[in-house]
């Protein structure tokens, strides 16, 4: 065989491996449960692109979606790379709770899984975990020669912070936003201080489920 025509042949198998992983790219199954509902993402053979139909189709898709129930709350975000998901996908229902978290890898679903909610409230218990976690750091920063970390403690109510003694915390209200779904602000006090004293109030994300600030609150 002749240099030239050994040299086409391996030119020829190389393209055609190419488009055989084009091929491969343009085609995704889907989970049942992927949901993306946004007016300027379209969606062909698991693969995303811009656009609001299949005419209107552009390139494809990158970016961050949410989307919200007809009451406002938030019921999804995903990610989305090159036309892929990508990292968490996060359902809520209509409540606020948090139903569904699906994560990915490159357009792959490497993991499914259904948080557990914390009783009467509509979030998870990883939630209420995590705002109680920075309630600790706030009164740690507080008996640390009062040096404030950030948003830990706040004083965004002109009320100083005050607490000292770490104790177990219990949620006594909470509030959330029509203007802002994915914000969340929980009241907790100390349970052995329950009803009497002031609140700590944590507003948190619900996306990161990671607290924003803590303040203390006048009791009501």
């Amino acid at each position: 065989m002749n240099i030239t025509l050994k040299y086409r042949l391996i030119q020829l198998s190389f393209i055609g491996m190419i488009l055989l992983i084009v091929s491969c790219v343009q085609n995704r199954e889907k989970d049942s449960d992927e949901i993306v509902l946004n007016e300027m993402v379209f969606e062909k053979n698991g693969i995303y692109y811009e656009g609001d139909c299949e005419i209107h189709a552009k390139e494809k898709f990158t970016g961050e979606c949410k989307f919200y129930h007809d009451n406002s709350k938030l019921k999804g975000f995903v990610k989305i790379e090159n036309g892929l998901p990508t990292g968490q996908w996060k359902y809520w229902d209509t409540t606020g709770l948090k139903t569904l978290v699906l994560l990915y890898d490159k357009g792959n679903l490497i993991e499914k899984e259904k948080p557990e909610p914390e009783v009467n409230f509509p979030w998870t218990k990883n939630v209420t975990n995590n705002a109680i976690t920075a309630i600790l750091t706030s009164i740690q920063n507080i008996k640390n020669d009062s040096l404030y970390h950030g948003d830990f403690p706040a004083d965004i109510n002109n009320m100083p912070f005050v607490r000292t003694i770490e104790s177990d915390f219990t949620i006594i209200g909470y509030e959330t936003s029509t203007s802002t779904p994915e914000k969340l602000k929980i009241d907790f006090q100390p349970l052995n201080e329950y009803k009497s004293g002031p609140r700590f109030t944590v507003e948190i994300d619900i996306i990161s489920e990671q607290a924003i600030r803590v303040y203390m609150t006048p009791d009501a």
